[in-house]
């Protein structure tokens, strides 16, 4: 059907190890999929992974943050965020976290809790918390550490702004309080947190959870999706089921590992609602993947299998399957792979399987350098009124294009009115189509506009 609804879619005080729980306020939940938290430094040989092992401190939930380390001195893992950025060190009132030490090379060994800091000139610098400078890690139970009655170390030797400086310690003295740090630097903010197994600390496994700054507690788990991050690669351990889109974060992969994500309504009486797989920022990249939809509420909101939203990356090797509502549907949703960006971004679309989706397969729409190759798009037509004219591939909008070695079959629409197509070019910048497959289309090749030949996948 030719129409853009397609689309468019740490003084001297010795901080032990605390048995009470944190006086936070609000408990946020952070997953693999959260974006707002990182892996700033992990290096070779450095594994972060959500995980039920060490189960959870009372109170969070049932999993935790692992951080683990390979027998190499260079490997380093961690996490960090900075959505506290800009807050003053002297407002900083309460900072805690909660350690699972599984396996370590040292008796002492343990993860670090970081605040990253600017002293108030731009120089930046981490004070580090390490518990073995404040108490002493027991092996194989859930520990609190009160971090910010506790001493730091530096990472960087800082600047005399008239009232002292800090030097860098090196995983050691000389160490600092809080009150000394802020008597030195009145004007410091904070730039972020996180919590960390460094270098030269190998064979550690460490479990982390309920890590607090003033009236957060941010609490780790696997959610349903139980996965586990390197560098900048997600991978999925096992079969889940989400009721809400998993993101991925900015420049991150997402490897299925054949495994299959069920994208679930929430509720026999809600629907699910947005993409299965969906992107946080310009880059995001997807492989290996099985998605299933599995909505029984009869909606017209969302429904999408993979979402780049203003962004670019790939899909490699995925299947996506049965993005219907209760059946096939007049509603223009239900999208196998939705690409639409405003500002140029290029897009890799290689390999896929599509099956059972409700309006199109692939839809490539904006400002969007594509290179849609060696795909399965397989409609259900002949569909009639009442339902919506699908398309297997579409390129329109601005949308360039390389589209080739692609099998599209199957997208039928019995009243004449409208038209289903195979291959929907319509008001493209440029599209190059060659050794497509088109078989069993009610128009295998629908020409509404490809463009004047600017095509820059």
């Amino acid at each position: 059907m030719v129409s853009r609804a397609v689309w468019l879619l740490l003084a001297t005080v010795s901080a032990l190890a605390l048995t009470t729980a944190a006086s936070a306020t609000t408990s946020t939940v952070v997953t693999a999929a959260t974006p707002s938290w990182t892996q700033d430094d992990t290096r070779t040989g450095g594994i972060v992974q959500w995980t039920t092992t060490f189960g959870a401190p009372a109170g969070l939930g049932s999993g935790s943050l692992e951080l683990a380390t390979d027998g190499t001195t260079a490997a380093k893992a961690g996490l960090y965020t900075h959505t506290m950025a800009g807050t003053s060190l002297s407002d900083v009132t309460e900072l805690s976290y909660w350690t699972y030490q599984a396996a370590a090379s040292s008796p002492s060994g343990d993860a670090s809790y970081q605040l990253q800091i600017d002293v108030g000139d731009g120089t930046f610098t981490t004070l580090v918390y390490e518990p073995y400078w404040n108490g002493t890690p027991s092996p194989t139970s859930w520990q609190q550490w009160d971090v910010d009655n506790g001493r730091f170390w530096s990472s960087h030797t800082t600047p005399d702004l008239g009232h002292g400086n800090l030097v860098a310690g090196a995983g050691g003295p000389p160490l600092y309080t809080l009150a000394q740090v802020e008597a030195m630097y009145p004007n410091a903010t904070v730039l972020g947190i996180g919590v960390n197994v460094g270098t030269f600390n190998p064979s550690y496994d460490i479990g982390v959870d309920g890590v607090v700054f003033n009236d957060t507690t941010y609490d780790f788990e696997p959610g349903v999706c139980s996965t586990s991050t390197s560098d900048t690669t997600i991978t999925l351990l096992a079969d889940c089921t989400e009721t809400t889109p998993f993101t991925v974060p900015d420049g991150f992969t997402l490897d299925g590992a054949g495994h299959t994500l069920t994208a679930a309504d929430p509720s026999a009486s809600q629907a699910f609602v947005g993409a299965a797989v969906q992107s946080s920022g310009v880059e995001m990249h997807v492989k290996n993947l099985h998605i299933v939809g599995s909505s029984s509420v009869l909606s017209c909101e969302t429904f999408t299998g993979i979402e780049f939203a203003d962004a670019g990356g790939s899909v490699e090797n995925t299947t996506i399957d049965n993005l219907l509502r209760a059946g096939y549907t007049g509603c223009q949703n239900g999208l196998g792979i939705h690409a639409d960006s405003s500002t140029p971004v290029s897009l890799l679309v290689d390999g896929n399987t599509i099956t059972r989706y409700n309006k199109n397969g692939i839809t490539v729409d904006g400002a969007i350098a594509a290179t849609v190759t060696n795909n399965t798009v397989t409609g259900a037509g002949p569909l009639g009124s009442g339902y919506a004219a699908q398309n297997g591939i579409q390129i329109g909008f601005g949308a360039s294009a390389v589209v080739s070695g692609n099998t599209v079959s199957g997208n039928v629409y019995t009243p004449k009115a409208d038209v289903a197509c195979g291959l929907l070019f319509y008001q493209a910048d440029g599209v190059k189509q060659r050794g497509n497959n088109l078989v069993d289309n009610e128009v295998n090749l629908c020409n509404a506009g490809r463009g004047g030949g600017h095509v820059s996948p």
